[in-house]
């Protein structure tokens, strides 16, 4: 890549006949054509950069612009301008050499690694840019890579094919040959263990590949070895090793300093125990122990006593002499004194900020450093105001009381802390300057001992010095936007710029800030802030000057693609939100990258001024994208004893036709073969089947547009096609779909789905003696005995608030989805509209605490005489995802008579299944908390809800209790939740169990 931004920084002008001018002699000559050579010269985009026209004088500064915008356009690999005289003037021709890419990368020979390994390694994959200098430098880190594996001789010769104008297949053959092996590892020094022991340890094999990394890796287990054993002084090396030496075989030698045994010891130590000490020593790494390490040694114990409360401990360290052949001994002596309360905390010489607030950033800070456990994180009144106290709320938190003794023995405000007050000290000095106080210091702090000594009193002196104060706030240069709006924006934040407020230097700079983002937003992409402060004698006085330069107003001139080797320009000038001849603001950059990317077929997008050093109104703006493979096909082959020979193809197709269309498709078929292995019954209805009869699996095609421009700005389209064919024991189920979809995004959270759905299913459950439809118990096979076409149109809005989809802590989140459903069969009548709302609430109560509180609903109403509900369409309750305690979906309604059911084929026997509902409600309630903070989670929670078989019977007050307890293992993609739920008023009449485990991936 070097070599080639070399050349392309070059400029060629060499006249090609043998007595040609010099460039500069040419210079001011006019210019009598402009020629274009090689890739994509046709193209209009390319000739609109060049802005040179025949009859302009030659400016060779005109034309290295030029050549440098070409190359900027992302299409080309090298660019070159040449100019010649003619009969009138200069003909001025430009050459482009368009980009190669990497078309394929193939590895062979290579058995030590793995394609995927050296593909890891190397700067170059199917798609980037070709590169020679890359290339040279991917051979050259696989040798190293193989040399330090022990295959020293390994060669690497790298093959480009391709013409040059096409795309490049990359080819790397490695000739691996023999490696350098290990023919004795020699154990120098002093040892003090015998060379087999140390071989062992090493895990040394007699004749090995010397492999860098399993040196490495040896040395690091000797010094383990050598550290248990109590040699924490042991010294262990090699020396390095020649990767270029061409030998078979090499002797390696370790060098061994072992020393004397340490033993590490403490006296005085009553509240640590000496194994808690040692355990915060760090003894895994080489000690030295001179005087650096030991006062290093001795503040590590120390600042464990002191976050214990210890503020008066001593530590001192003593080593023994080196004695050969002798144990050594480091000993800590620690003089822990008495635990120290801090008593009172004061501060002094403050006058423009109460001394409570200081308190608080001394007290916050400590807390910081000395975290507590959950039980000793406090709960802020006025978090609870939203459930019942005074209103309006209180404005102010407050620091709860915690009383010590029982859980707490000391809490972290208690504490002194040198490096917390220290850090504290900081921030209040910080407190200061932003409120004018430009030389206000604090601290340091002064103990003072009470009679008691484990009674503190700490004061801390404030030097708070004069207070400056902005005089006069003026603006410079600018013409566009009027002072007084200025003015409005710098007073409008919480840390306003003023006259008569304090100076802060760190608001000024935000308001500097705000105020170029300001002129951005309005198209004043080159606008410059500098601001001056003039200080009064006597520093109470600060006038501030913005001195604007604003530059032009930019206005895109032309929108120049590149990357976009499939996709239509029709999609970008639908995606984008710049247009030619508006402005050009952050914003609209923004939202275009964002448009792009939800397309689905860019891996990333760059968005930017073409020649962003010059600043003019008119502005060429270069959208460059990164499109994603077009292709991608999965094939899954596998053979079972149930469902016999499978295979699974997956495809999908990004931006059909050039115009961001996905198509996806899935396919999965299996024919079962081992007849002996199947349930009775069962073999002989495959036998008597056809081939295609017995098939089983599903396949599934959708075509989806994200953006479909002609319907708006934020819709897209979607058509879904699904069919299924299953044979079991008991039934037998084909199925087909047809769903087409509209999504529309309306405002900020707001969303609203327009789906219709069309569907054929057929079920069979007559081949065996059992129950259909709702009562079969299990969710896959819940449909009614014989065939039903049924359409139906559901629209679905929905309001999310959330501030996180996946692990929300605040927010709100509403749905609401009517649906209306006709069958189009003859023999079955079903019109009915099935309702189903949603409405959740996020609160978050203290650190990492939140309440959240669900409650769902929903009815199917029967909009003719006769009409019935079809199985696969009612509601169930029960479970993970609904009432925790109960199996899934082994809710019985409450309207229910009698509850259970009797078994087909059988003689007063019943069985308690849940034929669903046409109405419901559920309530959900959960308060989550950390148990390791960012990792683990736990949780209590209460469910309750109930079903209904008619609507009528609805009982809000007719709910179902239930309660629990939960983990929740935090991952990237939300938590994975395990929860007991306990029924607190089991039915015995419908057999209903007294507790259930959940595992849930997610959570409400």
């Amino acid at each position: 890549m070097a070599a080639r931004l070399l050349i392309l920084a070059l400029v060629w002008f060499a006249a090609r006949s043998a007595g040609a001018q010099a460039p500069q002699e040419l210079e001011g000559r006019p210019i009598t054509e402009i020629r274009f050579l090689g890739a994509a010269s046709g193209q209009e985009d390319v000739r609109s950069v060049v802005e040179l026209r025949p009859g302009d004088p030659l400016n060779l500064a005109e034309v290295r612009r030029t050549v440098k915008l070409l190359f900027h356009l992302g299409i080309f690999g090298q660019v070159r301008a040449f100019a010649e005289p003619g009969p009138r003037g200069v003909v001025l021709t430009f050459e482009l050499l368009g980009v190669r890419r990497v078309r394929s990368l193939e590895f062979f020979g290579n058995s030590v690694f793995s394609d995927a390994e050296l593909r890891r390694w190397i700067r170059l994959s199917p798609g980037e840019e070709f590169d020679r200098l890359r290339l040279s430098e991917a051979a050259t880190e696989i040798e190293k890579r193989y040399a330090r594996r022990g295959f020293r001789r390994a060669q690497v010769i790298a093959r480009e094919e391709g013409s040059a104008s096409e795309d490049v297949r990359v080819k790397l053959f490695v000739q691996e040959g023999p490696p350098t092996r290990v023919s004795r590892v020699f154990i120098r020094g002093d040892a003090r263990f015998p060379t087999p022991r140390l071989l062992e340890v090493m895990e040394y094999v007699p004749g090995q590949v010397l492999d860098e990394g399993w040196l490495s890796a040896a040395l690091e287990r000797l010094r383990r070895f050598y550290h248990r054993q109590g040699y924490l002084e042991a010294r262990v090396s090699a020396p390095r090793i020649d990767a270029g030496l061409q030998a078979m075989w090499e002797v390696v030698a370790v060098d061994i300093s072992a020393g004397e045994i340490l033993r590490i010891d403490f006296s005085g130590n009553h509240v640590l125990s000496a194994r808690q000490l040692r355990a915060a020593l760090p003894l895994d790494r080489e000690l030295r122990l001179d005087g650096a390490t030991l006062a290093e040694l001795e503040e590590i114990v120390r600042d464990l006593y002191l976050r214990q409360g210890y503020a008066q401990v001593r530590v001192a360290a003593e080593l023994e002499e080196r004695r050969p052949g002798r144990t050594r001994r480091l000993l800590f002596r620690v003089q822990e004194g008495p635990r120290v309360r801090v008593e009172r905390l004061d501060f002094f010489g403050n006058r423009s900020i109460p001394s409570r607030e200081l308190v608080l950033i001394i007290e916050d800070t400590l807390a910081e450093e000395l975290p507590q456990p959950l039980l000793g994180q406090a709960v802020d009144p006025g978090d609870m105001d939203v459930f019942g106290g005074p209103q309006p709320r209180r404005g102010q938190a407050r620091r709860p009381d915690r009383p010590e003794g029982f859980w707490f023995e000391l809490v972290p405000e208690r504490v002194y802390l040198p490096e917390a007050y220290q850090k504290g000290l900081e921030r209040i000095a910080d407190l200061y300057r932003s409120r004018g106080f430009l030389t206000a210091r604090a601290g340091p702090a002064q103990l003072v001992w009470q009679k008691n000594p484990s009674r503190l009193h700490v004061a801390i002196p404030v030097e708070e010095g004069p207070q400056t104060l902005i005089g006069a706030l003026a603006f410079e240069g600018n013409e566009s936007i009027d002072a007084s709006d200025l003015l409005r924006l710098a007073e409008s934040e919480a840390a306003a710029v003023r006259p008569g407020g304090p100076f802060d230097p760190n608001a000024l700079e935000n308001l500097r800030r705000r105020l170029l983002k300001n002129y951005a937003d309005r198209g004043f992409a080159f606008a410059n802030i500098e601001s001056r402060v003039q200080f009064s004698a006597d520093r109470q006085l600060a006038d501030v000057t913005l001195a604007v330069q604003e530059g032009p107003r930019i206005e895109v001139r032309r929108i120049l693609l590149s990357g976009n080797r499939r996709t239509a320009r029709v999609v970008f000038d639908r995606s984008l939100a710049l247009r030619r001849g508006g402005r050009y603001t952050p914003q609209r950059v923004s939202q275009s990258t964002d448009n792009l990317l939800s397309l689905g077929i860019f891996s990333g997008t760059d968005i930017r001024l073409l020649d962003p050093d010059r600043a003019e109104e008119q502005k060429d703006v270069l959208v460059f994208v990164r499109e994603r493979p077009a292709h991608n096909l999965t094939l899954i082959p596998g053979i079972s004893s149930a469902e016999g020979v499978r295979i699974e193809i997956g495809y999908t197709r990004l931006n059909l036709f050039g115009r961001a269309l996905e198509l996806a498709t899935r396919l999965r078929v299996n024919r079962p073969v081992f007849y002996p292995l199947m349930p009775p019954g069962l073999e002989e209805r495959y036998q008597d089947m056809s081939f295609v009869e017995g098939l089983e699996g599903f396949a599934l095609a959708g075509l989806h547009w994200p953006r479909a421009w002609w319907l708006g700005p934020n819709a897209g389209v979607r058509l879904d096609v699904a069919a299924v064919q299953e044979h079991a024991a008991s039934f037998d189920l084909t199925r087909f779909s047809l769903t087409p979809g509209l999504d529309l995004h309306l405002s900020s959270g707001v969303d609203l789905t327009l789906q219709f759905d069309l569907e054929r299913i057929g079920f069979d459950c007559t081949v065996a003696n059992q129950s259909c439809g709702a009562a079969a118990g299990d969710r896959w096979n819940r449909y009614d005995q014989g065939s039903l076409f049924l359409a139906g149109f559901r629209p679905e809005i929905v309001w999310d608030r959330r501030d996180n989809p996946f692990r929300p802590r605040r927010g709100t989140l509403l749905s609401f989805r009517p649906e209306i459903d006709k069958s189009l069969s003859s023999s079955r009548e079903a019109f009915f509209t099935r309702l189903d709302f949603l409405a959740s609430v996020y609160f978050p109560l203290a650190r990492d605490v939140t309440l959240a509180i669900s409650l769902r609903g929903g009815a199917i109403l029967q909009l003719v005489s006769g009409s019935k509900t079809p199985s696969h369409k009612l509601f169930f309750l029960g479970g993970r995802n609904s009432v925790r305690g109960f199996r899934e979906d082994a809710l019985i309604p409450a309207d229910l008579s009698p509850p259970c059911i009797e078994i087909p084929g059988s003689e007063n026997q019943t069985e308690c299944i849940s034929p669903g509902g046409n109405a419901y409600m559920n309530a959900k309630i959960e308060l989550r908390f950390p148990l390791v903070p960012g990792r683990l989670e736990a949780a209590v929670f209460s469910d309750g809800g109930n079903l209904w078989t008619d609507p009528g019977h609805l009982d809000p007050f007719e709910i179902r209790p239930t309660a629990g307890f939960g983990l929740r293992w935090v991952t990237p993609v939300g938590p994975v939740a395990f929860d007991f739920g306990f029924n607190l008023d089991p039915d015995s009449a419908r057999r209903e169990d007294t507790w259930n485990l959940h595992f849930n991936i997610g959570e409400f």
